[in-house]
Parts: C-alpha cells; structure tokens; sequence
C-alpha cells in the first residue's frame, strides 16, 4: 500500500466519481470518508461504483448515510432531508438488494475513525474529525476565521494530540465541509499555520507536528466558481512511501449530470421546499457567504489558493 486515493463527499454524483476513478490508475488503495448519498440524483450508480472501488475496510460512512438508515437525526436543511428520503425509496424500490447491502456494512462502527499507524507518520481517516460518535461525522472542519470554526479546528487539532505518538506526526484526512484545507500545527505550540492549497504539488508530512487535510468534495464541492466552465471534483492522493500527498481535482460535465437526470425523472419534490436537479448544480458552486469567507483566508493563484493570514494563536 504505497499511493491511496482519498475521497470524501459524493453525494450521488456518479458522473463526477467515474472522472476520478478514470484519471488515478496507478492508486493502490482507495479510501472513502462518507456521503454516498444525499444532494444528487443517482444514489444506486454512486454506491454501486464505489463497492466495486473500495474495500469495506476503508469505508466510513458520513452524517447524510446515517441519516438514511436512521442511525442519526440531524438539523439539516429541509430540502437535503427530502432529498435523503427520496433516496431512500430509490433504494428501496430499484435497489435490488442494495438496501440490504448499506444496512448490511453502514453502522455506528462504520463510522468510526481508522488509521495507518507507520514508521513516523500516523494517518487518520474520519468523516468529520476524530471523536466519539456522532462528532465523528457532525463536527466541520471550515477553515474560517469565526469562532465556530476555529473551536471546530482547536479540538479536531486536539483530539489528534491526545492520540500522536512521541516524535511522530499525525495526519487527519477528512471531508463533511467540501472545501480543501491544509492545516499544520507544530508540536507544544499554541497556533496554527494554513498551508497553501497547491494542486498537483506534493504537499510533505515530514516536520513533527499535527496536520488537518480536507479532501474537498468529489461530487459536490462548495468551492467551484460561477464562472468556472464546469464544476470540480476535489480529492487527494497520499504516497505513504514519502510521506507526502497531493491535492487533485478534475472537472466533469455537469450539463450532462443534468441532462441526464431530467431524462430519468431524477427530480426531488417540486414543491417550495423541494430541491430539483437544476438547484442541485447551481449549489454545487460557492454561495455569497462561504465566498466571502473563504476570500478572507485565501486568494487565488495559478497553483491553486495561498493563505492570506499566516496563522492562529489559540
């Protein structure tokens, strides 16, 4: 096991997934942090292709598949509740025996974070951060400058320390935000540093300390600009033999995620409170708030997003 593939957040978009797959062909292992479903339109092609990618070893279910089996009732939005429901009956009705499969293999254990304890680098793997359920799929990691956000961070950063081994890093890799984030604390030291979010660029785990890395959204990324000629799916590649990783994204084509969806009837309710398929690519694009508050962290450049601010003192 020496490059694994990360991803995290697909939310029935299958069309974004098959992208990903097609384009890393050297992975060895595939990891899965959760969200198979909600938002989209296609839950059975999203599940089907990733049992045929990932092991069950490293799938770990996120807050939308739990609340899909009932596992966890969180406040989310009302239309992405309909959108689960509707999803449910989906499985249920054309699934054939893959309902059956999720109940089988998505558990509260499922949940659970995992981890590859190495020779000097400890990785973690969660939906949300490390923590008991339901934190481990519940807590953000946003890298913002509010008080919400930086709590989040302070005890995802936390729990790591509680678990490091004397003189190695250790690495969370998690999703549940949809926004990449590289974020680095160094050992006894009451701040942290944002990293700059390069694409493409070996990005190393080397220097003793704590890292936070969010994978971004394979299949619903908040990141993605309107003007942009088509959304990204964002996710990550680790080298565990250099101990380094990348991030990576590739674009897909939504038109035809749309197209596609009217021709089956992939709807949700169309009522005020329902979400339809146009409404689910219009929000896969970064809305006015998380704009706003990304701009005040990062800025844009060829490579990808350097921090603005250099650091946090706790």
């Amino acid at each position: 096991m020496t490059k694994i593939g990360i991803i995290s957040d697909v939310h029935a978009n299958p069309i974004a997934l098959k992208k990903v797959f097609a384009q890393e062909t050297a992975i060895n292992e595939w990891f899965f942090l959760g969200d198979a479903v909600g938002y989209g339109p296609f839950p059975i092609e999203a599940i089907v292709l990733l049992i045929t990618h990932i092991d069950p070893d490293h799938w770990l279910i996120g807050n939308h598949d739990a609340i899909l089996l009932n596992l966890y009732d969180d406040s989310i939005t009302l239309p992405a509740r309909k959108t689960i429901m509707n999803q449910l009956s989906i499985l249920h009705n054309k699934g054939i025996g893959l309902y059956g499969w999720c109940k089988k293999f998505w558990t509260i254990d499922t949940a659970s974070p995992r981890s590859i304890l190495d020779k000097s680098v400890d990785y973690w793997f969660a939906h949300g951060m490390v923590d008991d359920w339901p934190n481990c799929i519940m807590r953000y990691v946003f890298p913002f400058q509010d008080d919400d956000s930086y709590n989040d961070i302070r005890h995802a950063f936390n729990n790591l320390n509680e678990r490091r081994r004397d003189n190695h890093s250790t690495v969370l890799f998690c999703g549940h935000s949809h926004m990449p984030t590289f974020l680095f604390s160094p050992y006894r030291q009451n701040y942290y540093q944002y990293r700059p979010i390069h694409l493409d660029r070996e990005n190393s785990l080397n220097e003793t300390g704590l890292y936070v890395v969010n994978t971004g959204s394979v299949g619903f990324s908040r990141i993605s600009k309107r003007d942009d000629r088509c959304p990204y799916a964002y996710y990550v590649v680790l080298d565990i033999s250099q101990n380094t990783f990348q991030f990576k994204r590739i674009g897909y084509e939504g038109d035809r995620l749309i197209e596609e969806s009217n021709k089956q009837n992939a709807t949700w309710d169309r009522g005020k409170d329902g979400m339809t398929v146009r409404r689910f690519y219009e929000a896969a694009y970064m809305d006015a708030n998380n704009k706003r508050e990304w701009e005040k962290v990062y800025r844009e450049t060829e490579q990808g997003w350097e921090p603005i601010i250099d650091r946090h003192n706790w």
